[in-house]
């Protein structure tokens, strides 16, 4: 039996009982509901998450997986879709575009420190990553261009 299947099954079992009922729902600051799910919502998109999830290279049974999301039901699927699977999952501080190359750093280091070979993240964080390293990549041709004149 897989680690977490204590909680996997009561969520099932609340899922199968009261199927229509809140599970989970987040408010902005101003009290504004921003996103819900009922308890059945929530058990058949994890479960069709866990079943992508098994298939990606990386995630497997008692390996850490990253998670890095902003607060919501996006880092709650993915955190309790990881549990079904047997997979550890890591919340980690999603990278900003303030912390640049820095706050990409601190990622590679957890998961570095924790063995992960995986990170799921969502389209926010992608194009973040992908204007981290479209500034990274910038910086490095100008430092090499620096260096290369000092030549």
């Amino acid at each position: 039996m897989a680690a977490g299947n204590d909680l996997v099954e009561i969520l099932r079992g609340q899922a199968n009982q009261h199927p229509d009922k809140l599970l989970y729902a987040f408010y902005d600051r101003g009290g504004k509901l921003l996103e819900a799910v009922t308890r059945e919502e929530f058990e058949r998109q994890t479960n069709h998450l866990a079943q992508y999830l098994w298939q990606v290279d990386g995630i497997a049974a008692a390996r850490p997986v990253l998670l890095a999301f902003n607060p919501g039901l996006a880092m709650i699927r993915n955190f309790f879709a990881c549990i079904k699977i047997g997979a550890i999952p890591v919340p980690v501080a999603p990278v900003t575009p303030s912390g640049g190359m820095t706050g990409f750093a601190r990622l590679v280091g957890i998961a570095a420190d924790s063995g992960s070979r995986t990170v799921l993240f969502d389209a926010e964080q992608d194009r973040i990553f992908g204007q981290i390293m479209k500034a990274g990549l910038a910086e490095n041709a100008e430092a090499t261009k620096a260096a290369a004149s000092l030549n």
